[in-house]
């Protein structure tokens, strides 16, 4: 719920945006998870070089168990 405030208030703030891919995924929301991602990664400055590489990671997992589950 704070990522999401946050969000509101700054659409572009890479933490909420990866805390919140974190926090579905840990939910097992996958389809979630993947989209903020996805965002962070679109929106993540180079300095976040290495979380960069993390979302990437899991997305690409998290899109190979849904296409499992399907």
């Amino acid at each position: 719920e704070e990522y999401n405030r946050a969000l509101q208030l700054n659409p572009g703030n890479v933490e909420s945006l990866y805390n919140l891919a974190i926090s579905y995924d840990k939910m097992k929301m996958w389809k979630a998870a993947i989209i903020y991602y996805r965002d962070f990664m679109r929106a993540a400055p180079r300095e976040y070089q290495t979380a960069i590489e993390n979302a990437n990671q899991r997305q690409r997992e998290l899109s190979e168990k849904l296409l499992s589950t399907e």
